[in-house]
This record gives structure tokens, C-alpha cells and sequence, in this order.
């Protein structure tokens, strides 16, 4: 076969060979030659035909009768012209919108059907509510938290209301339960009876000193001069180390002395201060065990309970017991008359410390309603008192008032109280002498008496004034002998004009 016939035969296994591609391939014979791509090769007389659309190899055997270099460059001729149908033919791709056509793996280009892409819609749709969802969830968590803050801070600030309430309502139901019937310690109507209370730290006047003035008794390591005024001031709800402390060192620069009306549950995590206080004189007394407003309408049991349990704390740890009580706000009931059997206490002032909370408020109360024999109401807990105080102390000083006990106050006044009156006593004034109600009387008579009398009115005024210098002497016996049940300390109270240490002090 010469070369011309096996090129034709080449030929024609080729077209033969695309057009079975075509069919299968579905593309008409011009795609194809479009498409197509096809190789030979020439490998010791053999031609190799590579179709890239059919994937067959065919491979063709023929004879060089001629020259080898005429096969050899026949083959050649064939290999070239292969080579150049290797080349791709690449079109532009038909436009198409996004959301129809999508990229795959390789690059090519591909059409999406309705199905896909409504699955795709339907994804996004997904994903955005889920996304709205958790927006959401973030946005209830946020306002959950918000309101739970809020809730906790209005509560707390409710409960510090609640307290706040509770604490002013403690002195306002003053008198609501029961009407509460203060009484003077000078009452005609009380009864003098054995049981009848006396001061417990008072101290007698002793003969020999230099001092040689009766009116000046010895009394809680310092001189009381009996006839100059005198008030008790009162401290309520403590013992609170922090106020106290600074009350007492007030008073000891004035020679003071005062009343503090402790609560019982308070007194074990104060104890110093209850010890300070009967160290340096001040009377301890008993103001109940919590401060239950409610005590007058619990029973007697529970009465006795409250008043009993706080005269115990208070004589374990400062070695005295109370002979003194003050009412929680006050208030008394049948109750409390039939089960308490020490003194009641009641104020003639009452500065509202409670209820203002300013020390400026109680300064104006003090200095502007004082009087002598006068029991002032403030408390220990707050601050602002113990301000007042630093102001109010000094001030009394130098207004002429002694600052005594209310123990010490009922004595220099020669009051009795007695336990089972069921009074409280709200104060002690200067009693009235029959001396000076028998000068006043004769300077009455002998401005209507005749001038020819006069003489004789000159006798009686002297004789009058005799009787009331003896009956001055007398009154003044009478409170220096008031303490003659301890006698027996008369040795120590003559080293009275110096400052005793704490174990001398009565």
C-alpha cells in the first residue's frame, strides 16, 4: 500500500471515528470539530489516533515500502497536524443571570434547575431567621438580667426604707398602745413605803475636810453642791463603744455624770464601755432586752423575761446591777405595773435625736427648753448626738448646771421613788422649802402692817428668819444622812478632793 492510500484510509477511520462520537455526545459534526481534539503519534510504523470526545485510541499499521525518510516524514506531516487539533477551541459562555448559574469544582460554568435554586432560598431564609432568633434570645437574656438588677436594687433599697421606718416608728408609737402617765418626782399621792428606792452610788459628806460647807457632798468621785441646778442627762439603746466613749470623756472634763439606759443584747460586744462606765461613775440602767416596742402587751411572763435577762448581762460584766428602768418608747400597760419592781423613768425634754438625726437640732432642743431638775432623753447610737453633746456639755457648765445621775438627781432632792406605784417619773424639780414659803408669807403681812407695828413685824421677820436657817440646816442634815447605810466608807472619802481610781468609786 503506498503512502497515498494510507493516508486516505487514515482519513477515513477518523471521520468515522467522529461521527460515532457525535451520536454519542449528542453535538452535530460541526460542535464536534470544535471540540475535538486529536493526536498522533508515530512509534515504529505505527500511527496512534487519540480523540478527545470519544476516548478511543485507534491505531493504524502500515508498511514503509518507500524511503525511510519519506515514512518518517509522512509521519511527521501527520503528527504535526494532530498537534494542532490538540489546541481547545474555548467559547464565551451564553450570559446567564447569578442566581441561575453556578460554578463547579472545576471552574466550568453550570445552570441551576428551579429546584435548586429554591432550595437555596429557602437555606438563606434559614439562616436569616436563625440569626433573628438569636438577636432575639441576646435581647431577652439582656432585659431579663436588667430587670432582675433592678428588682435586687429596689429591694435593698426598700428593706435600708423598711428599717429606716421602723427605727422612727420605734419613738413615734411612743404612747399609742398604752397613754403613758409620766408623774413628777414630787408627787403627793406617792406612797412611802420600805421598798421605797434610794441612790445606790451616793457618797456622804465627811467631817474634817477643809471644805467645810454642807451643801457640797461627795458623790461619784467628785462634789455635788446641792443647791446649785442640777439635770440628768439620759443616753438610750446602747451601749455603743464608738458614741459613749466620746460621752463619757465629755463629762469627765466637767465633772459629769450620766445615765445610760442600756439595751441587753447590745452589752457582751461593748463590755469595756460598760466597765468604763462604772469606773468612772455613771449610772448603768435598764432600757430591756431588744427594745420590743410590743413588750407591754406580751404577758408579764415575757415582761419579766426582757427586764430580768438585762440586769443579769449588765451585772456579769460590770459587777453592778441596775436598780433603774426606762420603758421601751415609753409606753406602760397594767402588765408592765404588776410585773416590773424597779423604778420607771420617764424625760421632761426630749430632744428627737431619733428623729432628726442633726446635731445642731439637738443643741437648739438643750439650750432652748432646759431647766433644773430637768431628765434629758437623747441616744447613744448616733453620731450626730455625740456632736451635740461635745457643744451641749460645756454649755451647761457654764450656765451653772451640774450634770448628775438620776439616781443622784432624786437624791439631792430629797424625792422618794417607790417601785410599786406603777408611775414613771418624768422629773425632779427644786423642791419648795417651808422656809421660803414662811419669808414670802411675812413679807406679804408686813407691807399691810401699820407703821406703828413696825417694830414689832421687825421681831417677827427675825424670828422667821431664824426658823428658816434652822430649817435649811436641817434639809442639809437630812440629805447628808440620806447615805448612812454606807458609813463604813468614810475613810476612803476623805481623800475625796483628788480623783479616785476606778475600784474606789462607788
Amino acid at each position: 500500500m503506498d503512502k497515498d492510500q494510507l493516508h486516505r484510509q487514515a482519513r477515513q477511520n477518523y471521520r468515522q471515528r467522529t461521527n460515532g462520537g457525535a451520536g454519542r455526545t449528542g453535538r452535530n459534526p460541526s460542535q464536534n470539530n470544535n471540540h475535538k481534539s486529536s493526536s498522533r503519534s508515530m512509534s515504529g510504523g505505527s500511527i496512534h489516533n487519540t480523540s478527545a470526545n470519544s476516548g478511543r485510541l485507534w491505531t493504524g499499521s502500515w508498511q514503509d515500502n518507500g524511503s525511510g525518510s519519506a515514512g518518517r516524514k509522512a509521519a511527521a506531516g501527520a503528527a504535526t497536524s494532530g498537534a494542532h487539533r490538540t489546541s481547545t477551541i474555548r467559547r464565551p459562555a451564553p450570559t446567564r443571570s447569578h442566581s441561575t448559574v453556578r460554578s463547579t469544582s472545576g471552574g466550568r460554568r453550570r445552570v441551576q434547575s428551579k429546584q435548586e435554586i429554591e432550595a437555596r432560598r429557602r437555606e438563606q431564609r434559614r439562616r436569616a431567621l436563625r440569626k433573628k432568633r438569636r438577636q432575639q434570645a441576646w435581647m431577652y437574656r439582656f432585659t431579663a438580667l436588667f430587670f432582675f438588677a433592678a428588682v435586687i436594687l429596689l429591694g435593698v433599697k426598700g428593706i435600708r426604707a423598711m428599717n429606716h421606718a421602723l427605727e422612727h416608728a420605734r419613738e413615734e408609737q411612743r404612747g399609742v398602745l398604752e397613754t403613758v402617765t409620766p408623774t413628777s418626782g414630787y408627787d403627793a399621792a406617792d406612797p412611802v413605803t420600805p421598798e421605797t428606792t434610794t441612790v445606790a452610788s451616793a457618797e456622804q459628806n465627811v467631817d474634817g475636810l477643809d471644805m467645810s460647807d454642807p451643801t457640797h457632798v461627795l458623790s461619784g468621785g467628785r462634789y455635788v453642791d446641792t443647791t446649785k441646778p442640777m439635770v440628768a442627762l439620759t443616753w438610750d439603746d446602747g451601749p455603743d463603744s464608738k458614741v459613749g466613749n466620746r460621752l463619757m470623756d465629755y463629762l469627765e472634763a466637767v465633772d459629769g455624770r450620766g445615765t445610760f439606759f442600756m439595751v441587753g443584747n447590745r452589752v457582751s460586744e461593748n463590755q469595756d464601755e460598760v466597765k468604763r462606765m462604772v469606773q468612772d461613775g455613771h449610772e448603768v440602767a435598764n432600757h430591756s432586752w431588744d427594745h420590743d416596742l410590743k413588750l407591754s402587751k406580751k404577758g408579764t411572763d415575757y415582761i419579766a423575761n426582757e427586764f430580768n435577762k438585762t440586769n443579769d448581762i449588765i451585772e456579769q460584766v460590770s459587777g453592778v446591777k441596775p436598780t433603774l428602768i426606762r420603758l421601751p418608747g415609753g409606753i406602760i400597760s397594767d402588765d408592765v405595773r404588776s410585773t416590773v419592781t424597779q423604778p420607771m423613768i420617764y424625760w421632761s425634754l426630749d430632744t428627737e435625736d431619733w428623729k432628726t438625726r442633726d446635731a445642731q437640732s439637738t443643741i437648739n432642743a438643750i439650750e432652748s427648753n432646759i431647766k433644773d431638775g430637768d431628765i434629758v432623753l437623747m441616744h447613744e447610737i448616733y453620731e450626730a448626738t455625740g456632736d451635740a453633746c461635745q457643744t451641749v456639755i460645756p454649755w451647761l457648765q457654764s450656765q451653772g448646771y451640774q450634770m448628775v445621775t438620776v439616781s443622784e438627781l432624786i437624791k439631792f432632792r430629797g424625792a422618794t421613788v417607790d417601785a410599786s406605784s406603777g408611775k414613771q417619773y418624768e422629773s425632779f424639780r427644786p423642791k419648795p422649802t417651808e422656809a421660803a414659803s414662811s419669808t414670802e408669807a411675812q413679807e406679804k403681812d408686813s407691807a399691810a402692817v401699820p407703821e406703828s407695828s413696825a417694830a414689832q413685824s421687825d421681831d417677827t421677820s427675825e424670828a422667821n428668819a431664824n426658823a428658816a436657817e434652822s430649817e435649811s440646816q436641817s434639809s442639809t442634815n437630812a440629805i447628808s444622812s440620806t447615805g448612812e447605810d454606807m458609813a463604813s466608807e468614810t475613810s476612803i472619802n476623805v481623800l475625796a478632793k483628788h480623783r479616785f481610781p476606778g475600784f474606789l468609786r462607788f
